[in-house]
């Protein structure tokens, strides 16, 4: 077995002292792409941030994503 270690995290203060939550969006699209032919788009799911002003972690909930395909056939 291929054992590694751990990577130390490293913390960014601008996280700590602003006031937006991180990250700021619950939903977000990343890279479209094609595999065997069929069209995709990846799709990033955030519900857990850590909101600056309350020093800690907040869950959205309940939140609803919907997706709409254009020019789908």
């Amino acid at each position: 077995l291929h054992r590694t270690r751990p990577v130390p995290g490293v913390e960014d203060e601008r996280l700590f002292v602003g006031k937006q939550s991180y990250p700021r969006q619950i939903a977000r699209l990343g890279q479209v792409g094609t595999l065997r032919d069929q069209r995709y788009v990846e799709l990033y799911l955030t519900p857990l941030r850590f909101d600056p002003e309350a020093g800690g972690l907040r869950l959205a909930q309940p939140y609803e994503v919907t997706v709409h395909f254009d020019g789908a056939t």
